[in-house]
């Protein structure tokens, strides 16, 4: 026999019946809009990973001043 708890997994469709969805906000963004998010997310992080690798590098303790220095 199969237990019926609230733990038991009967399916991402079956869950969500039982739920009443909000309407208050639509979906607004798109595919194409997810791959650019997703594109903008790797060239941040690879922006602060590269200020990191200078800073240990060639700026050292004086990391403030060379940050006040750039901008």
């Amino acid at each position: 026999m199969m237990d019926s708890g609230p733990l038991h997994w009967r399916g991402a469709g079956t869950f969500l019946a039982g739920r009443r969805v909000s309407q208050g906000h639509p979906r607004s963004l798109g595919a194409l809009h997810l791959i650019f998010l997703g594109i903008r997310c790797l060239i941040g992080t690879g922006v602060f990973v590269l200020t990191g690798v200078a800073a240990a590098n060639y700026a050292g303790p004086g990391l403030v001043f060379s940050f006040a220095l750039a901008g």
